[in-house]
């Protein structure tokens, strides 16, 4: 059984570097890598009626960028590994990191 590494990303170069580094430290070991996106609506105050509307467009708006930036990243990771060892999945969750 392989080893299962959670990467979490904020689409940033920094967060890139850190995938490229963790696929590098694991290179001779079964991986699944897991690449997770977490986003939320900031509310402070009223906004925070907003909310109750789940359908809103902001909720869908931010989780087509999530999933649409993810899905950048697994085609680079396609192209830019090829370690037959390594699998790559993309989780897209709309909560706070700090929830899951």
């Amino acid at each position: 059984m392989g080893k299962k590494l959670l990467l979490p990303t904020d689409f940033s170069k920094n967060s890139w570097n850190a995938i490229m580094y963790a696929i590098k430290l694991f290179e001779n070991h079964e991986c699944d890598f897991y690449v997770l996106n977490t986003y939320s609506k900031d509310v402070y105050g009223l906004d925070s009626v907003t909310l109750l509307d789940p359908d809103e467009a902001f909720n869908k708006l931010s989780e087509k960028r999530s999933v649409q930036s993810l899905g950048d990243i697994m085609v680079r990771l396609t192209f830019e590994n090829d370690n037959p060892n390594h699998r790559f999945h993309i989780v897209s969750r709309s909560t706070l990191l700090v929830s899951i």
